[in-house]
């Protein structure tokens, strides 16, 4: 149920206004698409979210106002000139917007009125599992941003047809760096399809129940300045804090209302964060901190540090993901990915050219991998 046909990293190119298809079997790019109709940097991509099965992707544009669907594979692609399918077949070939097949929809969700206002969280829900088909059904994408200053909003759309079906205001929201505000900047859902999204350089945490639309929010005790965040197969949210000298990694349990702050981890300069099958946590850290350029590997069961992961080539890590295979995938802004095998350490570098402020959910496995999909 929820099986993977394929697995594939999407990277935001965001200095290209382009998304990058990358196989995870064989580290090669198979694909570039435009991630806007503007077709040029103005769109700025940032996240992208693979639904369940990985199928789509989305990827939110902060300059464009705008979230865009794309087909991993040609079936799923529609032929909109009935002259077969037209896709892009490597990374230095981008069809036109209206010329590629693989672009299902793109819809505005806001007009950016600050470079803050986003959009920027982005994830998709798993659906409702349909066990006759052992298919997840009305699967929905989630995508925060500024409806004004002081006003955040997630957008409820529909997945298949990029409708919006609902907006939800986040009440109390914090005004943080720019007197606008910035967007909601992390989202996840949890194994029940509710919503996680957290406001950056705070410590603030909200929940958005899916069928409802009630938003429930905590504030942690500790002096966080969340950055990236993740939700675990047990339910809890994982947070990274970006230059927080009291903490760097917490986790919240719903269930109790607790939080938590990881030792050993005061200080860091986190990003992306994601949580394997296996139950080890990974945190994007950033070279101003005291581990250094790398990636934090962190036991979600006994709370502690496992170790420091650092790379060849290693300048500003950003996005942390984890593929259907267990592999581990580190984006750096600067040009390329790495793989990291959980078992060996064994590292394998990939070059995607162009400038990636990216990360959430970029395989689909963090999604999987919350669910638990058998």
């Amino acid at each position: 149920m929820g099986a993977f046909d394929f697995s594939y990293l999407w990277v935001a190119n965001t200095d290209q206004g382009s998304v990058s298809k990358v196989n995870t079997f064989t580290q090669v790019e198979e694909g570039r698409y435009y991630s806007d109709p503007i077709e040029d940097a103005s769109a700025d991509p940032s996240r992208t979210s693979v639904n369940i099965d990985g199928h789509y992707v989305v990827v939110s544009n902060r300059g464009a106002g705008t979230v865009t669907k794309v087909a991993a594979s040609k079936d799923d692609c529609v032929d909109k000139n009935n002259n077969g399918i037209e896709s892009s077949p490597d990374k230095d070939t981008l069809l036109p917007y209206d010329s590629e097949d693989c672009i299902l929809w793109t819809t505005k969700v806001n007009t950016p009125y600050a470079p803050s206002a986003g959009p920027r969280a982005t994830a998709w829900d798993p659906g409702t599992l349909n066990e006759a088909t052992c298919e997840y059904d009305d699967q929905k994408v989630w995508v925060g941003y500024m409806a004004g200053p002081g006003k955040a909003e997630l957008a409820r759309i529909n997945g298949d047809s990029g409708e919006i079906e609902a907006t939800v205001e986040l009440p109390n929201w914090p005004l943080t760096v720019e007197p606008t505000g910035f967007a909601p900047y992390g989202a996840a859902a949890d194994a029940v399809g509710n919503i996680w999204t957290t406001a950056v350089f705070s410590s603030v945490a909200y929940r958005i129940n899916r069928e409802t639309l009630e938003v429930t929010s905590w504030t942690s005790p500790f002096a966080e300045r969340h950055y990236g965040m993740t939700v675990d197969n047990k339910g809890r949210a994982w947070f990274a804090s970006n230059d927080a000298p009291a903490v760097g990694v917490t986790v919240f349990d719903p269930f109790d209302e607790s939080w938590t702050a990881i030792p050993g981890t005061e200080g860091l300069h986190g990003r992306g964060i994601a949580v394997d099958t296996s139950g080890s946590v990974w945190v994007a850290t950033n070279p101003a901190g005291p581990m250094g350029c790398g990636v934090l590997q962190i036991d979600s069961d006994t709370l502690s540090v496992i170790t420091h992961h650092t790379f060849e080539k290693c300048q500003i890590p950003l996005g942390v993901s984890v593929d259907v295979d267990g592999m581990i995938w580190m984006v750096d802004y600067y040009g390329w990915a790495y793989m990291i095998d959980p078992g060996t350490y064994e590292k394998t570098l990939v070059t995607i050219p162009n400038i990636h402020y990216t990360y959430s959910d970029m395989t689909g496995g963090g999604l999987a991998g919350a669910v638990k999909p058998q």
